[in-house]
Formats: C-alpha cells, structure tokens, sequence
C-alpha cells in the first residue's frame, strides 16, 4: 500500500473512533491540559455534521466538529485531523480560515436581529491539531507568528494559538500509565516496526485489559482499519469477540502476515541469489572460454616459432603471460 494510502487508511480510522462522543472526550481528558476542559461533559457535546471546505486548499475539509454547552455558552471544539508525515506550515492560516468559515455558517443560521445586537457574541472556538508525523512539528502555532513584521506590534493583529497533540511525542510509559482508549491507540500508532508491533500487541492484552467494552470494540475496529494497512495482509478483526480474545487473535493473525512477509523475502531472496549465480556463472564461462582460447592460440604460435612480440599483437596477452607460455612450449 501507498504511503499516500495508508494515510488516508489513518484519516479514515481517527475520523471513525473520534465521531464517537467518549473518545473525543478521552482525547481532550487525556492528551489536552487545559482547565476548561474540566468543564466539559460528554452529554453536552454534539458534533456538528457538516463540512466546511477550503477552496484554497484543494477541497480540503475540517474533518470533525464538535459543540458543546459550557455554562450557558456555545463553544465549538474544532479538531482538525493532519495525518502526514511532513509538516504543514500554513497550518495557522488553514485553521483562520476553517474558524471563518464555521463562524459565517453561525451568522448565517442567527437572526439578524440577534446578530446585529448589543450583546451578541461569536461563539469561542478552540482549534486542535492531532499530528501523527515521524519528525517533530516545527510549524509556528500561533496565527500571530505566521504574520510578517508581528513583533513590531501588540494587540492590534488578529491572534489565536492552536493546540497540538502528537501521537509520537509521548513515551511508552506515559500511554500505559493513561490506559485509555485514545492511548491505546497512540501506543500503536507510533513509529514502530512490525516486531515491536507485535510486543505492544502483546503489553495491550495486560495493560489496556481494564478498558470497557465499547472502547474495546472501537479499538479493534480502529485497529482493523488502520494497523492492517501498515503491515499487509488481511487481519480479520470481529467487533463482537471480547477484549483479550479479539486482541489475541489479531496479534496471532498479524504476528501471521509478519512471518509469510519473512518467507517471502527469503524464498525471493534465494531466487534472486540462484538468479545472480547463474547468470554470473554464464559471464565467468565466457570470460574463461576467451582466456583459453587465446591461450590455445599463442602455444600454437609459439611452437611455430613465432616471435613473443607478434604473439603478444595476436592474442592481446601481456608480454609476462606470452614469456610464460613460451617456457612450457620450450620445456
């Protein structure tokens, strides 16, 4: 698979787990340390179906939405789902325009008088970028920073500062110590080859083991969407089989499709190893036929008495391999 595929396969799966209420609401609690996300409860969030498309941007779209009542306000959570590998530095300026564009279909949907009133307010908006990249995000993360000449200013330009939660930024220990569904995820996610796949598959049967049942199912479902996609293969996840025994028997099925990758590359590395020897061989063979054969034609040479230096013009030899032959042709 692509990499440009296997990064739809992770938009896919986090748009999946994170339409659901209580992982949007693990993501905040475990990766977003902020006070005000104390003030959130997971029956007043609503998740805002519609898309708000960037026509700067290829069609791009915010990919989850979410309102949510907070002592008599709207606020809308915004969470924008980056999947890539490299950085993306208009990020600031991607987000103003996500944030207009949410704002205008607000306006849109008030009523005018409202609107136009003394003590209308735009509902708060607060951007969060969910960043999977290998490297480290060296985008700026203030709107402030993206402008030209900022420092020369104070309060008068246009600011917000988004927040960044990075699956590859937290260690082993701090995932199993949440032991959340969100962590769960991140700890697979991570930058790590199939044989340590393999062992976090293993460490989750013991240390995510204590995770209801719902997370449990949308974990596997993520992981049947998302994990099979890196290593190859099918893995056959059932939703319906309870946490140790799903997770078993898909570390069983990928530890399965890691071990045929193995033969496979061995029996195509013998092949190729076969391949190169034959045809090395056919090369060897030729070369030493030539060599013979100019062998063969300067003992005849010799032996008629020719000089060594027209022998050498004949056959190409060196004068040192002609010497030679001429003392067996004496001997």
């Amino acid at each position: 698979m692509s990499e440009k595929n296997i990064h739809q396969e992770h938009d896919k799966g986090y748009k999946y787990l994170l339409q659901s209420k209580r992982a949007f609401m693990d993501l905040l609690r475990s990766f977003v340390k902020s006070d005000w996300v104390e003030l959130v409860c997971e029956e007043e969030l609503v998740r805002v179906d519609k898309s708000f498309i960037l026509q700067d941007f290829s069609g791009k779209e915010a990919d989850i939405v979410y309102r949510s009542r907070i002592k008599g306000q709207d606020v809308i959570f915004y969470v924008l789902l980056e999947l890539q590998s490299t950085v993306d530095h208009q990020m600031p300026w991607r987000l103003f325009q996500y944030m207009s564009e949410i704002w205008r279909d607000h306006l849109k949907n008030t009523p005018a008088e409202a609107a136009a009133g003394k003590n209308f307010r735009l509902p708060a908006i607060v951007p969060l970028v969910l960043y999977n990249g290998s490297g480290p995000w060296t985008a700026v993360r203030s709107f402030r920073e993206y402008q030209k000449g900022h420092e020369l200013f104070t309060d008068e330009l246009i600011d917000f500062k988004y927040g960044l939660v990075s699956v590859k930024g937290y260690t082993e220990a701090d995932l199993v110590e949440l032991a959340t569904l969100m962590s769960a995820v991140f700890f697979l996610d991570q930058d790590i080859g199939k044989n340590e796949l393999k062992r976090r598959l293993g460490v989750l049967m013991t240390s995510f083991g204590s995770l209801i049942h719902e997370d449990q199912r949308q974990l596997l479902a993520w992981a049947g969407k998302v994990v099979k996609s890196r290593v190859g293969g099918s893995v056959d996840v059932e939703a319906e089989l309870n946490f140790p025994e799903g997770v078993e028997k898909m570390q069983h099925a990928l530890e399965r499709i890691i071990d045929e990758e193995r033969l496979e590359g061995w029996e195509k590395g013998r092949l190729e190893g076969k391949l190169e020897g034959k045809l090395e061989g056919k090369l060897e063979g030729k070369l030493e036929g030539k060599l013979e054969a100019k062998l063969e034609t300067a003992r005849a040479a010799l032996r008629k008495g020719l000089d060594c230096q027209i022998v050498v013009e004949i056959t190409g030899l060196s004068h040192e391999v002609v010497e030679k032959l001429q003392q067996e042709v004496i001997n």
